[in-house]
């Protein structure tokens, strides 16, 4: 029971901060966590140490829904999302509007449009980011495409090739739901000086976003991607 009150306890703290500056160590907080749910005793402690790791994790989550990138960014990456027959889905064009803002605010930056071509898509993503920033007035010139990934974790990796992860300033752009997740997959891959730029939800999709995104972390985490 204390180790899951200890869970509890770490995702307010977490919850509570708008934007971290630091990524918190995932791996010893999951980690903690999953001790905390084989060494609960019955029903009831399990349970308890289940909705502790949930809490904990919607808690990360939480933490970077604020995320505001600072100027002169070498790169920003948008992640795709779905592109409908009509254009953007909401998702996605709140995402290239907010990298439209800032790729007008800072013309030395390059902008890399990542996502590739689902099922029920007539384009790639990428292709289509590509045209709708343009449309908002961004040169061709300063876009990138990376139009073969199928997953954040690809977006990432993918996008990587365009850039040096070492040295170059990078900013990702998505969603404040997905921020979390996809900071820490990019500090994984060797991004050393990457931060969030976070566009806003969709209204009334926040508990969707955030069950989603915990089962996203969790995933990602174990498959050694966080």
């Amino acid at each position: 029971m204390k180790k899951s009150v200890s869970i509890l306890i770490a995702a307010a703290i977490f919850a509570s901060a708008p934007a971290l500056k630091a990524e918190p160590d995932i791996t010893d907080l999951l980690k903690g966590a999953a001790g905390a749910l084989k060494g609960g005793s019955g029903e009831g402690s399990g349970s308890t140490a289940l909705s502790g790791l949930k809490g904990m994790v919607e808690g990360l989550i939480l933490s970077q829904y604020n995320a505001q990138a600072r100027d002169g960014a070498d790169y920003l990456i948008v992640l795709g999302a779905q592109w409908k027959s009509t254009g953007p889905s909401e998702v996605l064009r709140r995402r290239l509007d907010k990298a439209a803002d800032y790729l007008s605010r800072n013309p030395g930056t390059k902008v890399i449009v990542s996502g590739g071509q689902g099922g029920n898509e007539a384009i790639t993503e990428a292709s289509g980011m590509r045209a709708y920033l343009m449309d908002a007035g961004i040169d061709e010139s300063r876009i990138l495409l990376e139009d073969k990934s199928e997953n954040t974790y690809e977006n990432l990796v993918f996008s990587g090739a365009f850039l040096d992860r070492g040295t170059d300033n990078v900013v990702v752009v998505t969603n404040n739901f997905h921020m979390f997740r996809a900071l820490g997959i990019a500090r994984k891959q060797g991004y050393t000086h990457v931060e969030g730029l976070a566009a806003k939800s969709v209204l009334g999709m926040g508990p969707n976003n955030l069950l989603r995104e915990f089962f996203g972390v969790v995933k990602d985490f174990f498959v050694g991607h966080l």
